[in-house]
């Protein structure tokens, strides 16, 4: 019998991902399911995230979320949970969350939506420890 593919939503946090790994990234996707939606966040006017541009634009899949006004500390991260709160909250389809990001921040929503019953999965480079406790799964990126 065949296994059921799991629904799958992926937010990218483009301040610690860089769109240069978008083959790992697709990777990762593919293995774990069906993909209903891909975000990536990154500041409007921010150089080093401006290469996720020309990957969003490619992708009709994938949805490229600015984040305008002055950068202030954590201003992507509070928007990629606020976001992960409510598309958990408004579509039950979901199964599993990927998470593409360093940032430890991240480890209480990661710990909420595993408790949930949601299977979560972090992938980054050099994750910190907390982070990969409060998802179970997580991917090392180089």
């Amino acid at each position: 019998m065949k296994r059921k593919k799991k629904n799958v939503a992926v937010y990218i946090d483009a301040e610690n991902i860089s769109a240069r790994k978008l083959d790992v990234i697709n990777t990762i996707c593919e293995r774990e399911g069906k993909l209903i939606s891909i975000n990536v966040y990154r500041r409007k006017n921010d150089k080093y995230t401006k290469e996720w541009r020309n990957v969003s634009k490619k992708r009709k899949t994938m949805n490229e979320i600015m984040i305008c006004g002055k950068p202030r500390k954590d201003k992507v991260d509070k928007k990629i949970i606020m976001d992960m709160g409510k598309d958990l909250s408004n579509n039950t389809d979901i199964d599993t969350v990927i998470l593409f990001s360093s940032d430890h921040g991240y480890a209480e929503i990661v710990k909420e939506i595993a408790k949930n019953g949601k299977e979560v999965i972090v992938a980054g480079k050099n994750l910190s420890e907390r982070l990969k406790t409060a998802a179970g799964v997580y991917y090392e990126i180089d």
